[in-house]
């Protein structure tokens, strides 16, 4: 789990670092392979924190994509999860995030 919070913060941080001035207030946190929400706000807080010391700015969490076995069986059939397996954690979770863009 510790190597995941790492490469999510890394990864994270370095599209964030280059994102234009003017769009960092656009820019909003979905964390991807988690445990369960809270592991996702709790990530998403500690990204944030970061971008917060060394970028000026945090973003805003928009939610979070649990782990799920699911992904991979989708994955392997070229499907989005949606459409492989609407009623997974996965597929239920994006849903939850488009909503709020929506």
């Amino acid at each position: 789990l510790e190597f995941r919070r790492v490469l999510f913060r890394s990864d994270a941080y370095a599209l964030v670092k280059l994102a234009p001035d003017d769009l960092r207030q656009e820019i909003w946190v979905v964390a991807n392979n988690v445990t369960n929400h809270d592991n996702g706000i709790e990530l998403s807080r500690g990204f944030s924190a970061v971008a917060a010391r060394f970028l000026g700015f945090s973003p805003n969490f928009l939610g979070a994509v649990r782990a799920d076995v699911e992904v991979s069986n989708a994955i392997h059939r070229q499907l989005p999860v949606i459409t492989a397996a609407p009623h997974s954690h996965a597929a239920l979770d994006i849903q939850a995030v488009a909503r709020k863009l929506m």
